[in-house]
């Protein structure tokens, strides 16, 4: 897991990120719906109306290993000075995903973000867009034929696919060469691999309590998050 304070423009990354070796553990969310109670005098009736803005806390424990005592010492030596104004500081809780970057003058446009989907004849592949849906896209080696394929969904009916292959027997898509367009697609597809952070909880108005340690050159946190989960 990756965890992110973003305070104005400044990022402290207390769980993941940077390429650092980390582990997370103890994982707890606690989520408190905001109600606003209104009593009628007179009589015996009490409603709730749910409001906006539900509070939510969030505790792990997590460990970075970096590339030196020195630089965990002055990881650590600089968290208080990061903390030390929360306002307005919003919080990020997910995963690194591995994306492949679709670039080119292609027809139809199949250029964007692809996240990885998963293993697929022993190798990766990857998605764009939603299964189903006009304009849905997908990165993916064909064992059958020995082709990396670039296939995007122009139709639904008829089901209609335009593609794009590559016939170099490599372990991912960004390390191919040669990729041709099958008519009636037009262009050629450039690839570049890269990653990014799928958020699946954002913490607005966040407020991290932070302990810290280490031991050598790894740094253990105890993280405990509280905030907002609609944005202000």
């Amino acid at each position: 897991m990756i965890c992110n304070l973003i305070i104005s423009a400044t990022t402290v990354e207390l769980a993941g990120g940077l390429g650092r070796t980390s582990e997370t553990s103890g994982l707890r969310i606690d989520v408190q719906p905001a109600f606003e109670r209104v009593s009628y005098i007179g009589v015996n009736e009490a409603r709730q109306y749910a409001r906006p803005g539900a509070t939510v806390s969030v505790s792990f424990e997590s460990a970075q290993t970096f590339a030196s005592l020195a630089d965990a010492e002055t990881y650590i030596l600089g968290l208080p000075a990061d903390l030390i104004d929360q306002t307005g500081a919003v919080a990020t809780l997910g995963h690194e995903v591995v994306t492949m970057t679709v670039a080119g003058t292609l027809s139809p446009d199949a250029a964007g973000v692809y996240l990885f989907r998963g293993d697929q004849q022993g190798r990766p592949s990857y998605e764009k867009g939603t299964s189903g849906v006009v304009g849905y896209s997908e990165i993916y080696w064909d064992a059958d034929i020995s082709e990396w394929t670039i296939a995007h969904l122009t139709s639904l009916s008829p089901v209609a696919i335009d593609s794009w292959s590559s016939s170099s027997d490599v372990a991912t898509p960004d390390l191919a060469t040669g990729w041709t367009a099958v008519s009636p697609a037009t262009g050629t597809p450039v690839i570049t691999a890269g990653t990014t952070v799928t958020p699946s909880l954002t913490i607005y108005d966040a407020e991290a309590i932070v302990s810290a340690a280490h031991q050598g050159a790894t740094v253990r946190l105890s993280v405990n998050l509280s905030g907002r989960l609609t944005s202000p």
